[in-house]
């Protein structure tokens, strides 16, 4: 669904190496990699809810080594007082995320221009998430 949603946005390059692996896969792995392959540097782009959970992701000293954090702040969010070092990014839009669009998708509602429409109709052809039409 990936490759769908960013189909059409050149700036955008979708790396697989995660969905590759065998086993556990943690994001320092993947840093680790692109490191050796490009010496460009690398921001890691996570929303706030992510921020909370930080210093239990594997090996998070290392992450924060290889890459400096962006932290999207949805509206109604407060950031921890004692988060790690980070760039928060204000998000000027709708609360929105993927547990959420999911959420609505199981109860029925009806989300088609809330994903690219190649998303959309992955997610309709397939059923997911709700019976065989979605958001229907």
């Amino acid at each position: 669904m990936l490759r769908l949603a960013i189909e059409r946005e050149p700036a955008f390059r979708l790396d697989e190496r995660e969905g590759r692996r065998t086993g556990a896969s943690y994001t320092v792995d993947t840093l680790e990699e692109m490191i050796l392959e490009d010496s460009a540097p690398i921001a890691l782009l996570v929303g706030g809810d992510n921020l909370a959970d930080f210093r239990r992701w594997h090996r998070w000293q290392r992450v924060l080594a290889l890459a400096r954090l962006l932290v999207i702040n949805r509206p109604g969010t407060v950031l921890p007082a004692d988060a790690v070092e980070h760039t928060a990014l204000e998000w000027p839009g709708m609360e929105l995320s993927s547990t959420w669009l999911r959420q609505q998708l199981a109860q029925g509602t009806h989300c088609r221009y809330l994903l690219p429409s190649g998303v959309w109709e992955y997610i309709h052809e397939h059923g997911l998430y709700h019976g065989d039409t979605p958001g229907e």
